[in-house]
């Protein structure tokens, strides 16, 4: 009896089992491939859905240096007929605007996977290994510059501002953003690639500066959009590491984003930054305490002069009423003794002294100089105790006017931009004690 009541118990419990198995395939009313589909086609409408189109920020590899490591923007709008339209503006159209139509589709590959399925000049340039890049051809390569042009569709929300893709084989994240409906292609990166220019010109002489938190970098040459990170106080060379940028607009604003994410004590991250006009700075999206800025214009100035660098005054530098009225004199003071006044100079000489050099023409230059005493404090220079070396005193006191241009300059100066904080090729100095008192010095290599 026991063991026929063990048998009944079992049974039934197989059966129970089989039951909830059978029950667990009905979860699903649709296929996998079903599903897939639908999925698809929601994707392709949501792409379709921006009337003006995307900005894609495009990246061909992961790499952090070499051909595969810089960004490109490349616009694109998808349209009903399953033909989209992309263009671009960089080194791979020749530094014209270049665009083209082609079909594409939402295809399902263990996932959605957006398509260019046809050759399009602007996206299968970047795998084509017929593509040149900076005049030099890279088909030997056999990869070209290695991008994708099928993209697991990774984030697509409904409405959605933003759509995240990554490369089907390269695996590089390329976001893409909606642009206002009505956009011009061409008139969109122009107005990015303007921006650019202007607060990271290629002859911008000096560094910028990441601040995030207690980690604070000094960036190396921010034109070349493949920008080196380093230590503040470190070394250029052996700390150097790579982040990639590019530059975007919407709603007006300009935004510059990291393509890989600098990771943070507390789980903070540092990636995507806004550009704020007033203040002249990039602060983070998330936090806007980190911050990407122009370096403080007195420190960079010492900095400069310690690494052998000058700054130059000239008749035609800008400069206040008074001290331009100062500057006159000594040139006509020249003028009457039969030379031309050339060009004013401060410097560090070789003996580690903070001098102006003073050059001046008849037949060829001659320099004389005037050592001061030089101090930095915050925002603030100090000349002071000015010296003439060597036969300068012989000249200062034949050339009216010089004199007093030499005691004029030993000053406590307020040092500032005359520009923008990324650019300090010009940096002007005001008389602590009267305002009304200014020159702006011009860097020399």
């Amino acid at each position: 009896m026991n063991k026929i009541l063990s048998a009944s118990i079992l049974l039934t419990g197989a059966l129970a089992l089989a039951s909830c198995a059978g029950e667990e395939e009905n979860l699903f009313d649709k296929s996998a491939a079903e599903r897939l589909n639908e999925t698809s086609a929601i994707y392709t409408s949501r792409l379709e859905a921006s009337p003006g189109g995307w900005v894609m920020e495009y990246y061909p590899t992961n790499d952090e240096e070499g051909y595969g490591a810089y960004g490109y923007l490349i616009m694109s709008r998808f349209n009903r007929d399953h033909s989209v339209t992309l263009g671009m503006n960089n080194e791979l159209s020749n530094g014209n605007y270049l665009e083209d139509t082609t079909p594409w589709e939402v295809i399902t590959d263990n996932g959605p996977v957006l398509s260019f399925n046809a050759y399009n000049e602007c996206i299968h340039t970047f795998s084509d290994p017929e593509s040149y890049l900076r005049g030099i051809a890279i088909g030997d390569q056999g990869t070209g510059v290695g991008g994708d042009y099928e993209f697991v569709m990774v984030d697509v929300p409904e409405g959605g501002e933003m759509i995240m893709l990554k490369g089907k084989k390269r695996g590089t994240y390329t976001r893409m953003t909606r642009v206002p409906e009505g956009t011009d292609f061409n008139s969109y990166l122009m107005d990015v690639d303007e921006f650019q220019n202007r607060i990271f010109p290629s002859n911008a002489p000096n560094f910028n500066v990441a601040t995030f938190g207690d980690s604070i970098m000094k960036i190396a040459e921010a034109s070349t959009t493949i920008p080196n990170f380093y230590r503040y106080n470190g070394d250029e060379i052996a700390d150097e590491t790579r982040h990639p940028f590019l530059i975007t607009k919407r709603n007006g604003n300009y935004y510059l984003r990291l393509r890989d994410a600098f990771e943070l004590k507390d789980d903070q991250k540092a990636q995507e930054f806004e550009y704020n006009e007033a203040e002249d700075i990039f602060r983070e999206v998330n936090n806007p305490e980190f911050t990407i800025s122009g370096p403080n214009p007195a420190e960079f100035c010492q900095f400069a002069l310690d690494n052998a660098h000058k700054w130059q005054l000239l008749r035609s530098s800008s400069m206040s009423e008074s001290m331009k009225e100062k500057y006159e004199t000594v040139f006509n003071g020249f003028k009457t003794r039969g030379f031309t006044l050339s060009n004013m100079q401060f410097s560090i000489n070789e003996n580690g002294e903070f001098v102006l050099g003073i050059t001046y023409r008849k037949t060829s230059n001659t320099r004389i100089s005037v050592k001061y005493d030089f101090a930095r404090n915050g925002d603030q220079l100090t000349l002071s105790n000015p010296q003439p070396v060597d036969n300068a005193a012989a000249v200062i006191g034949n050339i009216n006017g010089l004199q007093d241009f030499v005691n004029a300059i030993a000053t406590t100066y307020n040092a500032s931009q005359d520009g923008s904080k990324f650019n300090l090729m010009n940096i002007k100095l005001t008389s602590a004690s009267n305002a009304n008192d200014w020159i702006t010095l011009t860097f020399i290599n």
